[in-house]
């Protein structure tokens, strides 16, 4: 296999699914900050909090947002990734997985016409790759969320 031809059948599809399965993940990530959002928002209608207590419950807010879209990518990555999982494994069709990311490039650039048109096909491990660094955007978010709260403890008790 040349470095530009995609991957057999076989081979595709198992590695859609560990992509699939690992963007996953996302949604656990997603459950956690939806459960810190919602603590968050009670927490908010204290009426005794300091001012820079407020600012960082706001700003955890608003990476609990920021971390709500990317968890929806991510979920819309995965099915996408599992879907190509289970085309490519019942599949014997070696030039199938070309066509199939052909066909998704060109009906991205037609739902979405702001983006740039491209003479080549993104081959699955750019994919794959631009998944995973997705998925470390969508954690180091909720990381931030997180850290975001740990300061407004600390705002609080000191």
């Amino acid at each position: 296999m040349k470095s530009n031809e995609p991957p057999a059948p076989e081979t595709a599809a198992n590695r859609a699914l560990l992509a699939a399965s690992t963007l996953a993940l996302g949604r656990q990530i997603d459950l956690w900050s939806l459960g810190l959002a919602a603590a968050t928002l009670i927490v908010l209608f204290t009426p005794a909090l300091e001012t820079m207590t407020r600012i960082a419950l706001l700003a955890s807010l608003a990476a609990a947002g920021v971390q709500k879209f990317l968890a929806l990518r991510t979920a819309l990555d995965a099915g996408i990734f599992a879907f190509w999982a289970r085309r490519w494994s019942r599949n014997e069709n070696d030039d199938g997985v070309g066509r199939d990311l052909a066909a998704f490039d060109l009906a991205l650039r037609e739902q979405f016409p702001g983006m740039p048109p491209s003479a080549e096909t993104r081959s699955l491990e750019a994919r794959i790759t631009g998944a995973k660094r997705l998925l470390t955007k969508h954690s180091l978010v909720f990381s931030a969320q997180i850290s975001l709260l740990a300061m407004a403890l600390a705002f609080h008790h000191y």
